[in-house]
């Protein structure tokens, strides 16, 4: 047919969908555009994902932008994104409020350029303490912004047609976040509330962000840096960040199960409209040397039968450590762990696995330090006290652990609980 030569017809057949066709298909994939004539919502986004946003809904075609945020137009980093937005072609309309603020709320949506087609709600509050310190003042702080100001921005455009309310999650709601339930509540609200405007017949979705390289609170914030290496929390970068940005806001109404999650028994139900990234492990779920902390949640029990195609050599440092622990289960591991060389080995690995939640070089441990000098704080310590329980089989509690004092001092406790567990009580 190409040459030309061909004389008659030609038939094609297209196999029936249910058959088992051999033809290969790629798939199409939509990209979504913004409307140049209409106006977007972004509650808080002179923040660092917040900048990324507006950016790439100028690119796909924006050109009228409101900005509702406590230092819209007021911090040189906004003035910085408006300038540059600008440059795009772009109209910033900047309104310096609180979401949690109705008369804010309102103000924003009477000053933007023209009606107000989509919402970007990303206005957050860290305030993190473990629960049992926490002061009334940090749990309403925190969840002011997100439950309040999503309720605000709810009733506000109820009779406005919107084509998509979508609100920024954390992947913290699927996992354990030490210090942070305040911050977990108030995000769980907002995956609830998606389902309940879904029942109104209004748009939304919901996104649980997992931290992003090089952008966003995480990456501008050394101590988040180091509690995500501690907790071995996956991270993407931004391009992977707007490309699940791009998924999410294409399905803003879910399909409705009728009677899900309330169903009695429970009915299986999916929301659609809630995607959550960066659920993932480097490492084999079984290696004691793996600090995800959601490997132990029932629900991620898949994830324990799935194995890498070409497993990293994740276990090589640790190698030393079994090989003592094995020695030390053996007969003669009363006397073993005993040995002033042996608490001096614990003290180092020890100290090595603390370097590491740090993200400092373990060529550095010093046993001799004090723990409050190497920096171990409360959050550090348990994360710590999980490895233990994971590596050596028994339980410290955090108190043992940060009163230990010194890293010689942990490691002799340490190689006493051993005993104990491997061979009976350490004075029989």
């Amino acid at each position: 047919m190409q040459k030309g030569d061909h004389i008659g017809k030609v038939i094609v057949t297209i196999p029936p969908a249910e058959s088992q066709s051999t033809l290969k298909s790629t798939p199409w994939t939509r990209r979504i555009r913004f409307d140049p004539d209409s106006t977007y919502l972004l509650v808080g986004g002179v923040g660092g994902l917040g900048r990324s946003i507006a950016t790439w809904v100028a690119e796909r075609g924006a050109r009228k932008l409101t900005f509702l945020s406590r230092n819209a137009g007021r911090s040189e980093i906004s003035r910085a994104l408006f300038t540059e937005l600008e440059s795009m072609g772009c109209t910033v309309t900047a309104v310096a409020g609180r979401v949690d603020q109705m008369d804010d709320v309102q103000r924003a949506i009477r000053e933007s350029k023209s009606s107000i087609k989509g919402v970007f709600q990303l206005a957050m509050v860290l305030q993190d303490t473990p629960m049992m310190d926490m002061q009334w003042s940090q749990w309403k702080e925190v969840l002011g912004p997100k439950v309040q100001g999503t309720w605000n921005l709810h009733q506000a455009f109820l009779s406005h047609r919107l084509d998509f309310f979508w609100m920024a999650s954390s992947m913290i709601t699927a996992i354990e976040s030490p210090g942070q339930g305040n911050y977990v509540a108030a995000n769980a609200f907002l995956e609830a509330f998606c389902q309940y405007r879904h029942t109104l017949g209004l748009p939304a979705s919901v996104l649980n962000i997992c931290p992003i390289n090089g952008v966003g609170y995480v990456a501008e914030n050394v101590h988040a840096q180091r509690t995500v290496k501690t907790q071995g929390i996956y991270t993407l970068g931004e391009r992977e960040f707007l490309d699940f940005l791009d998924l999410n806001l294409q399905d803003v109404h879910s399909a409705v199960v009728e009677g899900a999650p309330r169903a009695s028994p429970p009915a299986s139900w999916c929301n659609t409209t809630q995607v959550l990234m960066g659920l993932r492990s480097e490492q084999q779920l079984d290696d004691p040397n793996n600090r995800t902390n959601w490997r132990r949640d029932r629900r991620m029990g898949l994830y324990h039968n799935v194995r890498a195609e070409n497993p990293t050599s994740t276990k090589v440092k640790s190698n030393a450590l079994l090989d003592f622990l094995a020695l030390a289960a053996e007969e003669g591991g009363r006397v073993l762990l005993a040995d002033r060389s042996s608490v001096e080995f614990l003290a180092r690995e020890i100290g090595r696995k603390i370097y590491d939640f740090m993200l400092k070089p373990d060529e550095e441990v010093d046993t001799g330090i004090s723990l409050l000098q190497i920096g171990l704080d409360s959050l550090m310590a348990i994360e710590l006290r999980r490895w233990f329980k994971g590596v050596f089989g028994f339980n410290l509690s955090v108190l043992e652990i940060m009163g230990a004092g010194s890293l010689d001092q942990l490691a002799a406790v340490t190689a006493t609980k051993l005993t104990e567990k491997l061979h009976g009580d350490a004075g029989s």
